[in-house]
């Protein structure tokens, strides 16, 4: 399945000839893969430690920028692991895939095992009278703790929880009443939130972001919506983190994607958050 140019940092148009020279490259890397399949993991892992190096550097030139960004996608796309066993359309499922245009089968779906979320030194929770209590999968519930933990160990102050789990007819009235823009909040049935392993953080902004960005994925915690809505479906959402479990979040986070595009790499899925068709041969 094609991906658009420059999926992964911005948008950009190469000439006709650094087209060719992709090409050229990913003739070569199929090359490789015939003769040494086991090398592409590593040559992946290579790849991503150059462009991100090249990052930090001033003034480094777009088109090559351009060149790492496609080595890394075509990797990803036709080489890499993704991992078929995961069930991403069962309700209950840790990596239920859900989004715009990608609902619950039950569109009042409840997850059985939710659990109370309870403040601690390290986690707090913005109830109020609309919300007067959270509620968390319980998969997700020690890794939150401790999540937080290190969060307040780092900044020396509690992390701060504004939303859980929502349910169907919550997310209904909040969207109605509250906010009519679809890029910007989900309808009812189609929010993660609703699944139980989602949570909204107060305060991303500033170093705790940055640190939550660099370490929440050792917890099994991922940004869902990092890129926009014409990438994820929905607007950057800073506070916005989904427990996938520790080694798909490492995954994400180590290959810079989100869940919607690691769902746009695969060849049995086929969706357009800007149209809202989505198209399911699981």
């Amino acid at each position: 399945m094609g991906i658009p140019w420059g999926m992964f940092l911005y948008a950009y148009t190469p000439t006709t000839d650094e087209a060719v020279l992709v090409e050229q490259i990913h003739q070569k890397i199929d090359e490789l893969a015939v003769q040494d399949g086991d090398s592409i993991e590593l040559l992946y892992e290579q790849i991503i430690a150059i462009r991100d190096a090249k990052l930090l550097i001033d003034n480094y030139p777009e088109w090559k920028l351009f060149i790492l960004n496609d080595l890394q996608q075509y990797l990803f796309e036709n080489y890499i692991d993704v991992d078929q066993w995961m069930d991403l359309t069962s309700d209950g499922s840790l990596h239920k895939f859900i989004s715009k245009g990608v609902w619950f089968e039950n569109q009042y779906y409840i997850p059985a095992d939710l659990v109370m979320l309870f403040p601690t030194p390290s986690l707090s929770l913005a109830v109020s009278n609309e919300l007067s209590y959270m509620m968390i999968s319980e998969r997700a519930l020690p890794w939150l703790q401790e999540l937080a933990t290190a969060f307040e160990s780092k900044f020396e102050y509690p992390m701060l929880i504004n939303s859980a789990w929502r349910s169907f007819e919550f997310q209904r009235d909040e969207f109605t009443q509250e906010c009519r823009d679809s890029w910007l909040c989900a309808e009812a049935g189609f929010s993660e939130h609703q699944g139980g392993l989602s949570v909204d953080i107060n305060g991303m902004f500033g170093d705790p972001y940055a640190w939550m960005a660099e370490n929440a994925h050792r917890y099994g915690f991922h940004q869902s919506y990092q890129n926009g809505s014409e990438i994820d479906g929905y607007g950057v959402e800073r506070w916005h983190w989904r427990f996938l479990g520790v080694e798909f979040a490492t995954e994400l986070h180590e290959a810079w994607i989100t869940f919607t595009q690691y769902i746009r790499f695969q060849e049995t899925w086929s969706y357009n958050p800007e149209t809202q068709e989505e198209v399911n041969w699981l």
